[in-house]
């Protein structure tokens, strides 16, 4: 997968696309699937009525041995089983898991530990976590000044990623927003996400802060993350002369012709003169200042 179609898939917490949920909407309703499932039990039906779905329901299921899969043979909304009774829509699995173990707690998702996504064997079936329980098993918490990071997920960018209801988010953003409900909008786009600790793995709330895009940018520039500044003098792969060959040559310059000095440390003459004249491996040298100064003496 592609650093593109990784960024595609990542839409994070805006309202750029309707389709996607915002985590605040997710923090807000106690049920990561929303009211997508709230039909899908019989709590509340009167004691008939839910006779006749369980009579219809298993009417409609292939059973064989108790170690196999039972098929659904009833209609599919793409591979998932789906069941209809009195205009009102049911999830399969679920019913049999209420008939079976009692009511699913509230943020319970029921899922398949065999293979196939019709089976109805209610001895294949098992109740998952919550969201927030699902997110927090994937950390792994040490003290509470230390980097919390994170075990899921990663993309090729280096930070993990947390599945929502067939939704991707960064999980640092998603500890943030658990931790102060929502992330703050200004000029109708919602902040990013900061690191103090430069760990992307890390989803320690403690360690997170909000701020603007430049805010981040200016804050990578100050820290030495930025790629301007990491692939600058001798860190750049395509260097040819480490900074003690540029200080070298510069001290050499009023010595010897930029001829002789491209012949001894194999670069062209024009790439001498603009190391003599500083237009290249100025800035962000160490050594700069105190060799301008010696080349200025030298020179005179």
């Amino acid at each position: 997968m592609t650093s593109r179609m990784v960024r595609s898939t990542l839409i994070m917490l805006s309202g750029e696309k309707k389709t996607q949920p915002t985590l605040a909407s997710y923090w807000q309703t106690s049920s990561p699937e929303g009211s997508r499932y709230e039909a899908n039990c019989l709590g509340d039906n009167n004691t008939n009525e839910s006779a006749e779905v369980y009579k219809k329901l298993w009417s409609m299921i292939d059973k064989r041995e108790p170690d196999e899969c039972w098929p659904w043979l009833g209609s599919r909304d793409g591979n998932n089983a789906r069941f209809m009774f009195n205009w009102k829509r049911y999830i399969p699995r679920r019913l049999l898991w209420e008939q079976v173990h009692g009511p699913i707690p509230v943020g319970g998702k029921i899922v398949h530990v065999c293979s196939s996504c019709l089976c109805c064997n209610p001895l294949h079936l098992k109740l998952t976590l919550t969201w927030q329980e699902r997110f927090w098993s994937r950390v792994d918490k040490c003290g509470p000044d230390d980097c919390w990071e994170w075990t899921g997920r990663v993309t090729n960018n280096g930070y993990g990623t947390f599945n929502m209801n067939h939704n991707f988010y960064y999980a640092h953003r998603v500890s943030y927003v658990m931790a102060h409900r929502e992330i703050p909008f200004v000029d109708g786009k919602t902040l990013c996400v900061c690191h103090q600790c430069d760990n992307k793995l890390c989803v320690n709330p403690s360690h997170l802060f909000v701020g603007t895009h430049a805010d981040n940018m200016q804050d990578c520039v100050d820290k030495g993350r930025h790629g301007y500044l990491i692939g600058r003098g001798e860190f750049n792969g395509s260097c040819k002369l480490t900074d003690d060959q540029i200080e070298q040559i510069r001290v050499l310059g009023c010595k010897m012709s930029q001829r002789e000095l491209s012949r001894m440390f194999g670069v062209t003459q024009s790439h001498i003169w603009r190391i003599l004249h500083f237009q290249c491996r100025d800035k962000g040298s160490s050594y700069v200042s105190r060799i301008k100064g010696e080349s200025a003496v030298s020179c005179v």
